[in-house]
């Protein structure tokens, strides 16, 4: 497949200063010079794009609470590190009941690999922002275009990158290694925390849903109120359907349903996968795209 990092860019007058900077401090004087930055008739690519000072895609940090945080601007090098510099600003070392020390909010390696990623597979041909979701219990990164392969998160295999020249680019630099660890280091973040972070692929996007390890995304109260909002939306749900609006496993969805049922808040009609819920007092929702509250 070719990437479009090859096509001709539709700006020509480029200039390269911050990535120059940051690419020649990680990898020696000259090592910028030697980058595929034009293409056979002369003329700079999508891949000088992206690392240009006039780089038109950019990561925008978004607040559950006031919309619009920060807009990343400039090359895409710098803007990865720009987000994480804002990410470590407001992702405070807390003393969470059970664990010895100080731990982050949200771990430092999943969000760098979760940034990461989104930066090497997003689609350069949507001209959309890569988004990233801040909320009290929860970070979601959003990247433009879902990941070209593997279908299956469980499988130890190559991934294949869409922005192909930057994901190298990367490698060389130590940050990434394209040999599928990136979700299993999200993964590994987590261990012994008692939280799951998510991985959800679609034509649309690929997600990146990283839970705060200080508080229970999976209290009752929380996840019933959650539920509640989808089936005031989707009466009739399925049992998948909200485990994936929420971006929890099926298991803790189905717990928290039998109990909403027990509390008298749930009904269910069906039997088996075909088992649909309801709500038996429907109320006004609350915005729940991509598990929004």
């Amino acid at each position: 497949m070719t990437s479009s990092e090859s096509f001709t860019s539709v700006i020509q007058d480029l200039s390269f200063e911050s990535a120059t900077d940051d690419i020649e401090t990680a990898l020696g004087p000259g090592s910028f010079g030697k980058l595929p930055l034009k293409n056979r008739n002369g003329s700079f690519n999508n891949f000088a794009l992206l690392l240009s000072d006039q780089c038109p895609w950019s990561f925008e940090i978004l607040s559950g609470e006031y919309g619009v945080f920060h807009r990343c601007t400039g090359s895409i090098i710098r803007q990865v590190e720009d987000v994480l510099r804002v990410i470590d600003s407001i992702n405070p070392r807390l003393k969470v009941k059970g664990r010895t020390g100080f731990v982050r909010k949200f771990p430092r390696r999943a969000l760098e690999e979760g940034v990461l990623n989104a930066a090497i597979h997003f689609d350069i041909s949507r001209v959309t922002d890569i988004t990233v979701e801040l909320y009290s219990d929860r970070l979601v990164v959003i990247s433009p275009g879902g990941m070209i392969e593997p279908e299956n998160w469980g499988e130890s295999t190559t991934t294949s990158p869409r922005n192909r020249m930057l994901a190298e680019l990367y490698r060389e630099m130590g940050r990434v290694n394209l040999h599928f660890c990136g979700v299993r280091t999200i993964k590994d973040s987590y261990l012994r925390t008692g939280q799951t972070p998510l991985m959800r692929k679609t034509p649309e996007y690929f997600l990146v849903f990283c839970p705060s390890v200080a508080q229970n995304v999976r209290d009752h109260e929380n996840l019933s109120r959650r539920i509640s909002d989808i089936l005031a939306v989707r009466p009739g749900a399925t049992l998948t359907y909200v485990s994936e609006k929420l971006l929890i496993l099926p298991s803790i969805a189905l717990r928290a349903l039998v109990r909403m049922e027990e509390d008298g808040i749930v009904f269910e009609m069906g039997a088996g996968n075909g088992r649909r819920f309801y709500l038996y007092n429907v109320r006004k929702p609350l915005d729940i795209r991509r598990g929004r509250q």
